[in-house]
């Protein structure tokens, strides 16, 4: 239970990647967020709204997609990239037109709370109204001590009861940042690093050599400092007690980094992962361990992870959309079915001519690039009508229009992705169902 609620607050702080107080000084910030701060605080986000150039960071990806892809592959990932820029950029706006300057994001062992300076500009009820919007679930509000605090209603219960925390780490580690757009403040606290400690062996492997006490005894804060393109630099900053420690913080780093890239799925997905550890791998100066990626450094590696991402996201985009392209053709085939005496259409162009289909849903949303390509096989064409088993297999993506698999549509009208092993599978029930109801058996396609 431990790990997956760690787990998840490193995922939102990751998620905050992707997205001046009143105060103003850094030295602040422990103050102002005292009211959301606790023990088990492990990390703090601080994303400045105002700063993220959403246009510049769509160009990027347009850009490196464009040196990867062909051009018909590059006008689709376009499509898709400029289509998320804009909604982002819609909410920017809107969090900014609610009087929003910065947005905090507090992750706990056991919460999260989001916080905006409660300033003169806020209009508190568009703030709630964007926070809302955000899909984290019911939330509850609190104005306190100049901040507006959002969490869930039982973690707001919780801070009730508890007094505001001034945690000085935070400010340390706030000290250290170079006040980029987006910055993170890892202030995990001695019980919290005690038990990233022990989980350490079973995390990297137990023939991993941690001396005792690196990370409870010797890490103190961590800053990771993200300026986003046009700017496009990534700095981090760990402090540690001594130098020894800040080695074994590194090692640390080092080896997770190392695990990480001996996941089959992630070297499969990311053929350049081995260049992109070694770059983030920070060097020991002093009682510090630092990371630094200058804007080359940074281009190179967002183009080394950004493109597979792009395309991985463009396939399964795309797998959805014939999903529901093959859903569609189902209802289509019923509403058929229902006017013509329960019996399929001979053929899927037969849809268009009589039930109102589109053209376009004949076409697999991979394959638009061709547009005379049949690309789904009416295997069900002579099963005769909707009596027939539920089980027997009516349509399906020929092969090679996605990686990986494809979708299939059932008598039922549902429809499923499936791996090719599985659907080597379906097709031998498929003609065991075809044998009992007297129908020709018919192989793969």
């Amino acid at each position: 239970m431990l790990r997956n609620k760690i787990c998840a607050i490193l995922t939102v702080v990751a998620l905050g990647l992707t997205a001046s107080t009143t105060m103003g000084q850094t030295e602040d910030l422990a103050r102002l967020l005292a009211p959301c701060l606790a023990e088990d605080t492990v990390a703090v986000v601080r994303i400045d709204a105002g700063r993220i150039d959403v246009d510049a960071i769509a160009k990027m990806a347009i850009d490196t997609a464009s040196a990867a892809m062909d051009a018909s592959q590059t006008e689709q990932v376009k499509g898709i990239v400029q289509r998320l820029g804009q909604t982002w950029k819609q909410r920017l706006m809107q969090f900014s037109a609610a009087g929003g300057e910065h947005l905090y994001v507090v992750c706990n062992l056991s919460d999260l709370l989001l916080a905006v300076p409660a300033t003169a500009r806020l209009n508190e009820s568009a703030m709630k109204s964007w926070m809302d919007g955000l899909g984290a679930g019911s939330l509850a509000y609190a104005r306190k001590d100049g901040l507006l605090i959002a969490a869930p209603p039982w973690a707001m219960e919780r801070r009730k009861a508890q007094p505001a925390l001034r945690r000085t780490e935070l400010g340390q580690a706030a000290a250290k940042g170079v006040k980029a757009p987006v910055e993170i403040y890892l202030i995990p606290s001695a019980d919290s690093r005690r038990v990233l400690e022990a989980m350490l062996p079973t995390m990297l492997g137990r023939a991993f050599n941690l001396r005792d006490g690196a990370l409870v005894q010797g890490l103190q804060w961590a800053t990771i400092s993200l300026d986003p393109p046009p700017a496009g630099t990534l700095q981090m900053h760990i402090e540690s007690a001594d130098a020894a420690s800040a080695a074994a913080i590194r090692d640390v780093v080092a080896a997770a980094l190392t695990q990480l890239s001996e996941i089959p799925a992630l070297k499969r997905a990311y053929p350049k992962l081995d260049t992109a550890v070694a770059m983030l791998t920070p060097q020991v100066v002093s009682n510090t361990a630092r990371m630094s990626l200058d804007r080359t450094q940074f281009q190179r590696l967002a183009a080394d992870f950004l493109t597979p991402g792009l395309f991985a996201m463009h396939q399964s985009i795309l797998r959805l959309q014939c999903g529901t392209t093959l859903s569609g053709m189902g209802k289509a085939m019923l509403i058929y079915a229902n006017d013509y005496d329960d019996k399929w259409p001979p053929t899927l162009e037969t849809l268009v001519e009589r039930a109102e289909y589109p053209r376009s849903g004949l076409l697999c949303p991979a394959m638009r690039h061709r547009p005379d390509y049949e690309s789904y096989v009416y295997r069900g064409v002579d099963t005769g009508g909707v009596w027939v088993e539920p089980m027997i297999i009516m349509v399906h993506d020929r092969a090679g229009n996605h990686e990986g698999g494809r979708n299939v549509l059932f008598v039922d009208s549902h429809v499923e992705w499936v791996t090719e092993e599985r659907f080597a599978e379906l097709v031998k029930q498929d003609n065991e169902l075809r044998r009992k109801r007297g129908f020709a058996e018919k192989p793969a396609q």
